[in-house]
């Protein structure tokens, strides 16, 4: 099985096109998989969005966070709820696409660990 880990914070206007396009990407792969999306404390309506998607997609976990704790916290958060033997994150922003994942799972029977950035970053200058 595969889990993919979506730490989230404030996320209300990415979230549902993320869950959505996440689970239309996952499903090609024709694997096992769920989908962890951790809200970290959010203080818009991403708690709320994500509550509704549950319904439509059973292999959606969600783990709330009361208080935001960073993003450190949320990964460690999703990767104590994963159940898949394979483990992939992202941000929930979607710079860098769930597509992405193709990528690494064409090497995995290489490798044991791997990681990705983005060349490209669109993040504001002060994240430079």
């Amino acid at each position: 099985m595969l889990s993919i880990i979506l730490p989230a914070y404030n996320e209300e206007e990415n979230i549902e096109e993320a869950v959505r396009g996440a689970f239309e990407f996952l499903r090609t792969l024709r694997i096992p998989f769920e989908l962890i999306i951790v809200n970290d404390g959010s203080k818009d309506k991403t708690g709320m969005i994500l509550q509704e998607l549950r319904s439509r997609y059973t292999n959606l976990v969600i783990i709330q966070h009361v208080q935001n704790l960073g993003k450190g916290a949320a990964l460690i958060s999703g990767f104590t709820k994963a159940q898949g033997e394979l483990v992939f994150f992202t941000d929930s922003d979607q710079q860098v696409k769930i597509t992405e994942l193709k990528n690494f799972l064409n090497q995995i029977d290489s490798y044991d660990f791997a990681v990705g950035y983005r060349l490209k970053r669109q993040d504001p200058w002060h994240r430079r």
